[in-house]
């Protein structure tokens, strides 16, 4: 509801995005945490949660995932082994959900 009364906040974009994946529906979570980043573009977990998205969706967009990793990090988002990992292809085969 309050993604239709509020679209233009971040904040708002940002947990319509977390709701998405929640619910496996990474497409438009995609589409609402990109708008996020719109409306506030340094926003670090914005970025993080694009990076996990690119990085485990079938077939992966490795270098997408890898910019948007690095301005999480940049941002002061704590480093995630298992999905760097996975960046790199050493990780475990990621199913698609």
């Amino acid at each position: 509801m309050s993604a239709s009364l509020a679209p233009e906040k971040p904040l708002t974009q940002y947990y319509l995005g977390k709701t998405l994946v929640s619910k496996g529906n990474r497409r438009t979570a995609e589409s609402a945490f990109r708008k996020a980043l719109q409306l506030m573009p340094r926003w670090p977990d914005a970025h993080y949660m694009l990076a996990e998205i690119y990085t485990l969706q079938q077939p992966p967009y490795l270098q997408l995932a890898q910019w948007h990793y690095n301005k999480a990090l940049e941002g002061g988002v704590a480093r995630n082994e298992q999905l760097e990992k996975i960046m790199k292809g050493k990780g475990p085969p990621v199913a698609s959900p």
